[in-house]
């Protein structure tokens, strides 16, 4: 076997492909002979390197690989080609296994496999020691470590055969393997063993698989089994560890243990949809693509998708999932709008997919039915009680628009989802939470009606967003977890309670609040209570109460606020009282005399009713932005900063002096008051974004009052021809006719050659879309058209 040795091979030593205990190194070999026909060896091996001096068993190993020479290959055996030496070096030569990773790895990327991977995996480990145990060789070394499996079809090869042993008689006493997965009567040095010390072996990997730790011993000295595993599972590996080898069972006996004829489901009560004939080809498809949308509802042919397809949406597929599992074994996204069938478990890549949609799935999960490899699910119709280990163990955003059911599962069937999932979407939820029933690694939960009580077991200290639009239940000491940054309390509307205090402690710290010190972002929909200067915490940066109407003392805002959003709050508000560090205040329904030193001085952004009286230096020259809904008010020359850059006024009606408007101003706004033709003549060149909902009267001018230098422009209520030159040729994006009433569609060709974006409304029914197509002109590339549908007269 040595002639192998003799040939040009080039090894890669750059990237090694393992290291073994008692080995330099495996490489990755390219044999560079062209004349050689010997059919059995390959272009492409793996080379196992090792050092003669340090490694004194080698005689060992050789006479297990001669001997494996001898016989067949074995499916689940890794191949052997030959060896040979060279100066103090041994080179193995052994097949090249492409894709493959250990269990061992496998289990690290996935916390653990589940039983239904696992009983496939056990099946052929037992078929590979069945093989070697009637050719009389023990492997000595059955680990996760030495097993390497294929992810993308699940073939299986036992590796490391250096410290195999050929048994010519029924028993040896040498002492060699991985301690921790050892049998007994191997760390015996006075007793023989055999054949039975693989079984051993076998059930400490079975262990290993299961996240368990072969080297935790329980009091007798045998490896702890994981609690969480099936009573099948159990068993099996019990009867692999039973201490005297000639009481453990064969090869032969494991194989007809129950863990390893495990059913996927009972066919008799579901059987499985019928599979139409017909089948899509797509032979035709680049191998570049990446994402692929089919409206089909036929079974696709396996492996009929480039594998390059990472993301693939089949609007009006309904048939068994069946049809799929071979489609692309680098598939990472799947979105099935109308899917509604049982899920087959194990029926996708268990490796590849990541995200998958299913809006219209609503069948019970059976066990494993979705890839471990998926991190994102969203089921928009799913509303079944959820079983155990139905939920991928990876999943880190799970969100189930329409499930309300009890959540009351024993903890230990949610310890894979504990060291996965961070967000947790439930819009549809409304049940009692038992305490500590939710996973601790989740930061986000989002609840759209949940209104039950909570405690301060309800929900995980790992929390930092918390919205429950719905929620207006009493908050008790410690029911907001102590690390929740965004709090969001829709229908809150309560005074909030003071934690218990003897009667010699006084009520003076944040500290002493429901709301934890921690939120940094609070929203209370419906909130309109009271406020003091204990009521919010100060490390609160965003407040948002919409409903509230109060009065505001000096304090009661929380003094690190950076953005303020009160939306029917109008009452007189004291100088001063709102924090100096507010950068955002929305104001829309106030309407009160504005006080000096009422807006802080760096406040960027501003929204009022306000409607008085504008004054120069009432605005802060800090304001970028600036929002009067109700205002309608003359405005006099230089009122206001040349700070400003945003501008819009949706009420107002008056005539515009020059300089009314500054001319720093690159966004202005009006509402359907503004008479534009009337009062826009004032209006600075320099803005860019302009938009005016009056309601025109008469087709636009070449001379106009729209702004020479305009890139955005908003007509809303433009119901007229476009005569030429009436638009700007600065313009880019071009808005009219959004209430559906634009008529005037051939006029487009009189647009200017920059307009490229372009939108409009029409009624449905005046024209096709290829007809309004032909009329835009071609320099268009943005085409946005918006149509009403005509409503259907009564008979």
């Amino acid at each position: 076997m040595l002639i192998i040795h003799s040939y040009n091979w080039s090894i890669d030593y750059s990237k090694p492909l393992g290291k073994g205990a008692l080995s330099e190194g495996v490489y990755k070999a390219t044999l560079n002979d062209t004349d050689v026909i010997d059919k059995n060896i390959p272009s492409v091996c793996s080379i196992k390197i090792l050092n003669l001096n340090e490694h004194k068993t080698y005689k060992a190993e050789i006479e297990a690989i001669d001997n494996l020479l001898k016989l067949s290959p074995h499916e689940n055996i890794i191949k052997f080609y030959g060896y040979g030496y060279k100066g103090d070096k041994l080179y193995i030569y052994m097949e090249y296994l492409d894709g493959y990773k250990t269990i061992k790895d496998l289990v690290k990327e996935y916390y653990y496999l589940a039983e239904l991977d696992i009983v496939p995996v056990a099946n052929k480990i037992i078929d590979a020691l069945d093989y070697l145990h009637r050719n009389h060789i023990i492997h000595r070394d059955i680990k996760c470590e030495n097993i390497m499996l294929n992810p993308k079809d699940g073939t299986l090869k036992l590796i490391d055969f250096g410290t195999s042993k050929y048994l010519n008689n029924s028993s040896t006493h040498t002492t060699t393997g991985t301690k921790s997965h050892m049998a007994p009567e191997i760390r015996s040095l006075n007793k023989q063993y055999s054949f039975q010390t693989d079984i051993w072996s076998l059930g400490s990997t079975l262990i290993e698989m299961a996240k368990g730790d072969p080297s935790d011993k329980d009091e007798k000295g045998f490896p702890k089994i994981p609690n969480d595993i099936s009573k099948e599972y159990t068993e099996f590996v019990q009867r692999c560890l039973i201490l005297e080898p000639d009481a453990r069972p064969s090869t032969s006996d494991l194989k007809n243990h129950i863990f390893l004829k495990i059913k996927l489901y009972d066919k008799q009560s579901i059987a499985p949809p019928k599979l139409p004939c017909n089948e899509i080809k797509m032979d035709s498809l680049s191998d570049s693509i990446a994402s692929v949308t089919l409206s089909t509802n036929g079974p696709i042919k396996p492996f009929s998708l480039p594998s390059a397809v990472k993301s693939l949406t089949l609007p009006t597929f309904n048939h068994s999932i069946k049809c799929i599992q071979d489609i692309s074994i680098t598939l990472t996204e799947l979105t099935l709008p109308l899917f509604n069938q049982l899920i087959d478990p194990l029926w996708l890549p268990i490796i590849s997919i990541k995200s998958i949609t299913l809006d219209s799935f609503n069948q019970p999960f059976l066990l494993f039915s979705f890839p471990f490899s998926t991190t994102s699910l969203k089921l928009r119709s799913f509303n079944q009680p959820i079983e155990p280990y139905s939920i991928p163990p990876l999943i880190k955003s799970l969100i189930l628009e329409s499930f309300n059911q009890p959540i009351d599962f024993p903890t230990r069937y949610f310890s894979p989802i504990e060291y996965s999932i961070t967000s947790l979407t439930l819009p549809s939820f409304n049940q009692f939470i038992k305490p500590k029933i939710i996973s601790p690694s989740i930061t986000s939960i989002k609840f759209e009606i949940f209104n039950q009580p909570i405690s301060p077991d309800t929900f995980p200290p790992s929390i930092t967003e918390l919205i429950m639009p719905s929620f207006n239940q009493t908050i008790t000491q410690g029911s907001i977890p102590p690390s929740v940054k965004t709090l969001v309390l829709g229908s809150f509307n309560q005074t909030f309670k003071l934690k218990s205090n003897t009667s010699s402690q006084k009520i003076n710290k944040i500290s002493n609040l429901l709301i934890p010190s921690s939120v940094t972002s609070l929203r209370l929909e419906l909130f309109n209570q009271p406020i003091t200067t204990k009521t919010f915490p100060s490390s609160i940066t965003e407040l948002i109460l919409p409903s509230f109407n109060q009065t505001i003392n000096t304090g009661s805002i929380p003094s690190k606020l950076k953005s303020l959003k009160l939306k029917s709050f109008n009452r007189s508000i004291p100088s001063k009282t709102i924090p100096i560090s507010v950068t955002k205040l929305r104001l829309p329904s106030f309407n009160q005399i504005i006080k000096p030193k009422f807006i802080p001085p760096i406040t960027k952004s501003l929204s009022l009713s306000f409607n008085q009286h504008i004054t120069p230096d009432l605005i802060p020259s800090s304001v970028t932005s600036l929002t009067l809904i109700s205002f309608n008010q003359p405005i006099p020359p230089n009122s206001f900063s040349n700070g400003l850059t945003s501008l819009k006024l949706p009420s107002f009606n008056q005539d515009l002096d020059v300089d009314s408007i500054p001319p720093t101003i690159k966004t202005l706004v009006f509402g359907e008051s503004f008479r534009f033709n009337e009062y826009g003549g004032n209006l600075p060149d320099t803005i860019k974004n302009f938009t005016c909902l009056y309601n025109f009267g008469k087709p636009f001018k070449k001379n106009n009052n729209i702004p020479k230098k305009v890139s955005i422009l908003s007509l809303d209520n433009y119901n007229h021809p476009i005569t030429k030159d009436c638009i700007p040729s600065t313009c880019h994006t071009l808005t009219l006719g959004s209430k559906f009433n634009f008529q005037h569609i051939k006029s487009f060709t009189n647009l200017p050659a920059t307009i490229t974006n372009l939108s409009f409304g029409i009624s449905d029914g005046i024209l096709t879309d290829d007809q309004i197509k032909k009329l835009i002109p071609a320099s268009v590339l943005d085409i946005k058209i918006r149509k009403q549908k005509k409503k259907n007269k009564k008979k």
